[in-house]
């Protein structure tokens, strides 16, 4: 076999190799084995069959360079894919670092807010018992304020009705001085009920004299002159009503 056919049968053989390596078999390597065999090449002593060789040579070097300009697209769109998933991985990290970030914001937020609005809802419940409170207060004070007002006014109609009466007919000097004079008769023996034992142990006192004793006298005789005529006159309608109603109860008996 001449130096073109050994030439030719390595060529064969090493494409042989790369495309099984490559793992492509699309009917090359049998091609090659039939017409690349050693017996092949070694027959081929024509022109004819040495160009049919190139021909399919050049064929399989064609196939061979698309295979290999594949191979290294598919392997640059690998490493692209591979930077592609490398990079979504660092940013799904960083992500979540600040989702959790914003997360945790979000949360305190919400905490500041609930704590605010507690504060507030405590603020609420707070003036509504102080309004509640002084709601309360008014209405004692405008049950006062009615009471003092009819208590005044029945004052008033008593005084009006008091000043008729002495200005009528039947009521004459006199009666006014008489009047008068029960009402200080009642009222010192009112205050000797209420105070009889202190008086009588303050007259036993040696320490004290009788100017000190006629002083305390007349001290509570002008105690008496405090009251107004109608109080006065109250005191004595009151005294009399209760004494007629004593005698008429021990009259039933």
């Amino acid at each position: 076999m001449n130096d073109e056919g050994v030439r030719g049968a390595r060529l064969a053989a090493r494409y042989d190799r790369l495309i099984a390596a490559l793992g492509y078999d699309g009917g090359v390597c049998a091609q090659v084995d039939e017409g690349f065999s050693a017996g092949v090449v070694e027959a081929a002593t024509s022109d004819e069959q040495r160009r049919q060789l190139l021909v399919t040579a050049t064929a399989t070097s064609v196939r061979c360079a698309e295979l290999i300009a594949k191979s290294l697209e598919t392997n640059e769109t690998l490493k692209k894919l591979q930077k592609t998933l490398k990079g979504a991985y660092d940013c799904s990290q960083e992500g979540d670092g600040s989702d959790k970030d914003e997360a945790m914001d979000s949360e305190e937020e919400e905490t500041e807010k609930d704590e605010a609005t507690t504060l507030l809802l405590q603020d609420l419940v707070a003036a509504g018992d102080e309004a509640a409170d002084a709601a309360n207060q008014v209405a004692r004070l405008g049950v006062v304020r009615k009471t003092a007002r009819a208590s005044q006014d029945l004052l008033a109609s008593a005084a009006c009705h008091l000043q008729k009466h002495l200005a009528s007919s039947d009521a004459t000097l006199d009666g006014d001085v008489a009047v008068e004079n029960e009402f200080h008769q009642l009222y010192m023996e009112e205050f000797t009920t209420a105070f009889g034992d202190e008086l009588d142990h303050f007259r036993q006192e040696e320490r004290f004299e009788s100017k000190d004793v006629t002083y305390l006298i007349s001290c509570i005789h002008a105690g008496g002159d405090v009251f107004t005529p109608l109080q006065k006159q109250l005191f004595v309608e009151s005294v009399r009503t209760s004494r007629a109603d004593g005698q008429a109860n021990v009259g039933d008996e």
